[in-house]
């Protein structure tokens, strides 16, 4: 599968989870699974659009490349 798959896999399915709890757990499963297969820089770089993706990732996001993606979403509240 590629990234770009895996991208628009995500974007299509998060509409029909309601609950934000629950998007951040499915955030976290999706998250576990790309990292087996892509590079963590990548997968940031691939999500930056989706604030619970970075998140379920941030420990492992270079300190410098999480604050450039944190200015992202400084003004989306609805992210």
């Amino acid at each position: 599968m590629s990234i770009e798959l895996a991208v628009q896999l995500w974007k299509e399915t998060r509409s029909f989870i309601h609950e934000n709890h629950d998007k951040k757990e499915a955030a976290e499963a999706t998250a576990t699974v790309l990292m087996e297969y892509f590079d963590v820089a990548d997968i940031a770089d691939a999500f930056k659009f989706d604030k619970n993706i970075i998140n379920s990732i941030a420990e492992y996001i270079d300190d410098e490349e999480l604050d450039e993606i944190d200015e992202l979403f400084s003004d989306d509240e609805d992210y």
